[in-house]
């Protein structure tokens, strides 16, 4: 598994934590956001890549922030 790919599965364990803790179901949050039932469970599997809208349509309809920092790896820190 590439760092892409563990990256979407982290994010799409973190939807599906969401979805639980906000008790929608799958449906609920496809017709929220305009995609397929389908599409929200291959998001929540790590199977697919969200464009940046529909993470913005995902954290509307789970009502979270996409805390989307870029903060720099240690080893790329500069020093003060």
């Amino acid at each position: 598994m590439t760092p892409e790919q563990e990256f979407i599965a982290i994010v799409g364990k973190q939807l599906y934590t969401l979805r639980k803790y906000r008790q929608l179901t799958q449906d609920e949050v496809a017709e929220k956001c305009g995609v397929s039932r389908k599409y929200v469970s291959q998001l929540e599997r790590g199977e697919v890549n969200a464009s940046l809208g529909i993470v913005f349509k995902l954290c509307t309809a789970l009502q979270c922030y996409a805390d989307l920092t870029f903060t720099p790896v240690e080893s790329q820190k500069k020093p003060d």
